[in-house]
């Protein structure tokens, strides 16, 4: 994307085409649109497996878009299959997607206070591997969560999204998390069979209050 966009402004510049204030800017805005969302893909479709700590979970298609005068005008991300059953499972040596632990060690004390967050090791859904951290062969960390949480939420903020909407995107992704710890236990009713019911309703009317 940055050879092409290089490229072709160049040219632009050159026969005269592009922006009438700037022959570059439309081509840099749209060429760091699409570079920045890279960080936003990659920590909701990316995970660590047992054979790669980054591996993509999801298909993804750029597309670019040229003008009359040859620069790049537009552009699409397209996703797809996304492998949805990581959310809730994950093999042994495996962990949930990025996004999960990015948001655990870099959500704001306030927030993190609102949505009752708190470590990885606290959530079903991020502790049935037992693996909380991405480490090389050697044991040391490959990344620190709390500034991936800050290119996400700078990737976030380049797409244009809305500090308000992001908010809601933390809001959701913790009642997912607090969704994997309600717990239940069978009751046995004579007269209607089994059932079940909710052993700890504290974290129910987490989950109930974030949705």
């Amino acid at each position: 994307v940055q050879f092409l966009a290089a490229t072709t402004s160049k040219e632009a510049e050159m026969r005269g085409g592009g922006s009438k204030v700037n022959p570059l800017w439309q081509t840099r805005q749209v060429q760091n649109q699409i570079i920045e969302s890279n960080p936003l893909l990659e920590s909701f479709g990316n995970a660590k497996t047992v054979r790669n700590e980054n591996s993509s979970r999801f298909g993804k298609f750029i597309q670019i878009l040229f003008g009359v005068d040859q620069t790049i005008c537009g552009g699409r991300v397209r996703h797809y299959l996304l492998e949805k059953a990581r959310v809730v499972s994950q093999h042994k040596g495996e962990r949930n997607y990025h996004v999960f632990y990015q948001m655990c060690a870099g959500l704001p004390a306030d927030l993190r206070s609102r949505l009752q967050i708190t470590g990885p090791k606290d959530f079903f859904y991020l502790s049935q591997s037992d693996v909380f951290e991405l480490l090389d062969v050697d044991g040391k960390k490959l990344c620190d969560e709390v500034v991936e949480f800050g290119r996400l939420t700078q990737s976030m903020a380049h797409m244009r999204i809305e500090p308000e909407m992001q908010a809601l995107v933390w809001q959701t992704l913790a009642a997912v998390l607090h969704l994997g710890n309600i717990e239940f236990e069978t009751v046995d009713r004579k007269s209607e069979g089994e059932g079940s019911k909710v052993t700890n309703p504290e974290t129910l009317a987490v989950c109930a209050s974030l949705l």
